[in-house]
């Protein structure tokens, strides 16, 4: 099945393939409010949808949350607060600004990146823990849940904008857009990154140091030539997906969308007749 983020009609959908049906399963006339969702991403275990709630101040709601089987939703990070303020012992008193990119690895770590904040969060569970946040229900269920979250500052740094590869908190970005976690990139997975506004970049965060490289584009070189991943240009990229063939980068400002093969290329995923190459 697919969930999609209808992020201006504030409400979560999900598509069931083998149908072809859809419904609204969060926000809506008909479900519990939710506020400009944008990142997603489904614990098969657990069966929650963790999604970001992010805007620009002075709305409310700068949250990630947890969407449960039974239509309850529970409050991961944030708040109402616009204010970042990290809280390493508990992500739920941890207040942010505009999360926007979400993903998870296989040990249940959840990683956030922000539209204003230029630093990538991790999120790891306390063992043995079941999530005391709030909760709102659409429906009685007595929920297990998502366990608690301590948090900490992965890489980059909560005010100081800019570019620089380095290890994890000496590295500085840009706007972190949006996140997806590789598990075949390093030891124990990497997260890649869509650095956009002036760095027009996807950087590279190794989980088992933190340290940050650049992995395709040009830093602070915006343009459309394509060839190897070194030579490549970017124009604001703001999504990156892994697949089996290769990695898929949504480049905005060239309107395009780029495969990354295996053997170092980056082409035109889609041709000009509009079909998948």
């Amino acid at each position: 099945d697919l969930f999609i983020a209808d992020t201006w009609g504030n409400r979560i959908i999900g598509y069931a393939v083998h149908d072809q049906t859809h419904e609204v399963i969060a926000g809506g006339e008909s479900k519990v409010a939710i506020r400009r969702p944008r990142g997603m991403v489904y614990d098969t275990t657990t069966e929650y949808l963790f999604f970001t709630e992010g805007d620009n101040p002075p709305q409310k709601s700068q949250r990630v949350r947890a969407l449960g089987p039974n239509g309850e939703i529970i409050d991961i990070l944030g708040g109402d607060s616009s204010e970042f303020n990290l809280v390493p012992e508990s992500a739920s008193q941890t207040t942010v600004n505009y999360p926007r990119g979400l993903t998870a690895d296989k040990q249940g770590n959840l990683y956030v990146s922000f539209r204003h904040v230029p630093a990538i969060l991790r999120l790891e569970p306390f063992s043995n823990s079941t999530l005391s946040g709030s909760v709102q229900e659409s429906d009685a269920a007595e929920l297990s849940g998502p366990p608690e979250y301590e948090v900490d500052l992965l890489a980059g740094h909560k005010s100081q904008f800019g570019f620089m590869d380095g290890e994890a908190t000496a590295a500085r970005f840009d706007a972190p857009f949006h996140i997806q976690y590789v598990e075949s990139f390093g030891s124990v997975g990497s997260l890649l990154v869509c650095d956009s506004n002036q760095n027009h970049v996807i950087r590279r965060v190794d989980l088992e140091d933190g340290s940050v490289s650049t992995w395709l584009g040009k830093p602070r070189k915006a343009g459309s030539s394509l060839g190897s991943w070194s030579e490549t240009q970017l124009s604001f990229p703001n999504d990156v997906s892994y697949h089996k063939s290769g990695c898929f980068v949504i480049d905005a400002n060239n309107h395009r969308v780029l495969l990354c093969t295996e053997d170092g290329q980056v082409i035109n995923a889609i041709s000009k007749t509009g079909e998948m190459v």
